[in-house]
């Protein structure tokens, strides 16, 4: 739980946060398939959420990436997937993500912390109507000399996405 609340502010770190201030806001803690609604407090009277969902080893003992959908505070309103992913990544080489068989979505490498390296993609009305209409997330990047693919679910995106109003 710490480290689905500390992958938030790192998200947050980047001007990026989602002010509950709806009538009848998701729940902290709530549930939407493979994701989970989570919250921050980030200032005085101020908090931020995302929906996250971490991914781990099939063992379960690792995480290997962690993902953040939120809301940026400008005007208008703007949304983006975070993506913590594993320290080690070749940077120059980039990180792409793949819905389902779409073509891939060059993300931005922001910066890298002791947890891992993050990168962002801006979701505009067509990547997210293809996330809500997706089965899975691929991550691609490369690592060690070789190619690394990391996958995360998108079941329960679209009913997060409408839970919040987004899109």
């Amino acid at each position: 739980m710490r480290d689905l609340i500390g992958c938030v502010v790192l998200g947050l770190l980047f001007g990026a946060g989602y002010a509950v201030a709806q009538d009848n806001p998701p729940k902290i803690g709530q549930q939407f398939g493979d994701w989970v609604f989570q919250c921050s407090a980030v200032a005085q009277n101020q908090t931020a959420c995302a929906f996250v969902q971490t991914i781990v080893s099939q063992d379960g003992k690792r995480q290997l990436a962690q993902l953040q959908m939120l809301e940026q505070k400008t005007e208008p309103a703007s949304y983006i997937l975070t993506m913590l992913l594993p320290l080690g990544l070749d940077i120059q080489n980039g990180v792409t993500a793949k819905i389902d068989t779409t073509d891939p979505v060059a993300a931005t490498l922001k910066t890298c912390l002791p947890r891992g390296c993050i990168a962002t993609i801006a979701l505009d009305k067509n990547l997210a109507d293809a996330l809500k209409h997706g089965k899975s997330l691929a991550l691609d990047f490369t690592m060690g000399g070789g190619k690394k693919t990391i996958t995360g679910s998108l079941n329960g995106i679209a009913e997060a996405f409408n839970a919040i109003a987004w899109f």
